[in-house]
């Protein structure tokens, strides 16, 4: 079990809340780009 005050958590956390919101937006750019491509071929 991980204590929320041991510093593994707290990296873990720091790390997540700095990629997350990167990830966020690759993801919708990929939907994005997936959907304009299917668009095309239809």
């Amino acid at each position: 079990m991980i204590l929320p005050h041991s510093p593994l958590y707290l990296g873990l956390s720091h790390m997540l809340e700095e990629f997350l919101p990167q990830d966020l937006h690759m993801l919708r750019a990929w939907k994005a780009s997936l959907e304009s491509s299917a668009a095309a071929m239809a």
